[in-house]
């Protein structure tokens, strides 16, 4: 049986930017804190409207666009497999 890793990829709004760029993985699934951690490098206690509800699509599998332009997505990877 393979094993599973959720990426989480960034995207920035560039004419040359590819689109599996990997900001973190993890072995399980995030909860969505330490996903809103992940992309803010801040406690999710300390967020705004405007900082959660694009994190909580990403959470939910959805590619989201953040205030900066950037957008992320979620994504399991089996091991060894291309993406």
């Amino acid at each position: 049986m393979s094993k599973k890793i959720t990426c989480l990829f960034s995207i920035d709004n560039n004419y040359d930017q590819p689109e599996n760029n990997l900001v973190c993985w993890w072995s399980d699934r995030p909860d969505i804190e330490t996903l809103f951690q992940a992309i803010f490098k801040k406690p999710m206690s300390e967020a705004n409207d405007k900082e959660i509800v694009p994190v909580v699509n990403v959470w939910q599998n959805k590619q989201s666009e953040f205030e900066d332009n950037t957008d992320y997505r979620l994504q399991s990877i089996v091991e060894g497999e291309l993406i």
